[in-house]
C-alpha cells in the first residue's frame, strides 16, 4: 500500500489542534495521529522548531483575526485598542502559558530563534496592521519596518519574558510603551528613529 500523503497545511493544523489540547507537541504522537510515518512527517516539516513555529504563528494568526474581526484598525488610537485587545487575548491563552512554564528553553528558542521564523512573521503582520492603520506616511516605508520591530519587539519582552520567568505580564505597561512609541515625535513627523533596529538575521 502506498504511504499517505498529507500536506503541510494539514501538519499545521494537527499539530495546532494537538498543542491545544496537550501545551506540547510530540512528533511521534502527531504522525500516530495522522496516520503516517515520523519519516514522512519530518519530509513536510523540515523539523520540529519549524513545526513549532508554523503552529505557533498559525495561533498567532488567529488572535489577530479574532480582535480585529470587526475590522481594520485607522488611526493610533484604534491600533492601540487592537494591539491591546491582543495582548490580552494572547496572555490568557493557556495551552500557550502552560508551554511557556513547563518548557521556558525551548519557547525560547521557537518564539526569539531564526529556524521558527516566529518573530519575521510577527514583525509583518503588525507592519501590516501599522500600514493600514496610516500610523506613519506612506512613503516612510523603512520607518514602518523599524515601528513594527520595535512594537513587537516590546510585546515580546512584556509578554513572553515575564511568563518564561513566572511573572504575569503587566499590559498597562506594555501598552503604555507602544503608545509612547506610536506618539513618538519622530514616527508621528516621519523622521529616522534615533536608534535604528540592525537588520534582523534571515530565517
Amino acid at each position: 500500500m502506498s504511504p499517505r500523503v498529507v500536506t503541510h497545511a494539514q501538519v499545521v493544523q494537527a499539530g495546532t489542534a494537538y498543542f491545544l489540547q496537550h501545551a506540547h507537541l510530540d512528533v511521534d504522537e502527531l504522525a500516530s495521529t495522522m496516520a503516517v510515518s515520523r519519516s514522512t512527517l519530518y519530509r513536510v516539516i523540515g523539523s520540529r522548531d519549524r513545526l513549532f513555529g508554523d503552529v505557533l504563528d498559525l495561533l498567532s494568526a488567529r488572535a489577530f483575526s479574532h480582535v480585529i474581526g470587526r475590522g481594520m484598525p485607522t488611526g493610533p488610537a484604534h491600533l492601540l485598542d487592537v494591539i491591546a485587545e491582543y495582548v490580552r487575548y494572547v496572555s490568557s491563552a493557556q495551552a500557550f502559558r502552560q508551554f511557556l512554564r513547563e518548557e521556558p528553553e525551548l519557547a525560547f528558542r521557537i518564539l526569539f530563534m531564526p529556524e521558527a521564523r516566529v518573530h519575521v512573521r510577527q514583525v509583518a503582520r503588525v507592519r501590516d496592521l501599522l500600514n493600514r492603520a496610516g500610523v506613519v506616511p506612506a512613503a516612510e516605508q523603512a520607518l514602518l519596518d523599524d515601528i513594527a520591530f520595535a512594537v513587537v519587539r516590546l510585546a515580546e519582552s512584556m509578554i513572553y519574558t515575564d511568563l518564561l520567568v513566572g511573572r504575569e505580564p503587566n499590559a498597562r505597561i506594555t501598552m503604555h510603551l507602544i503608545s509612547t512609541l506610536l506618539h513618538s515625535p519622530w514616527a508621528a513627523a516621519g523622521e529616522t528613529a534615533p536608534h535604528a533596529r540592525p537588520t534582523p538575521p534571515g530565517p
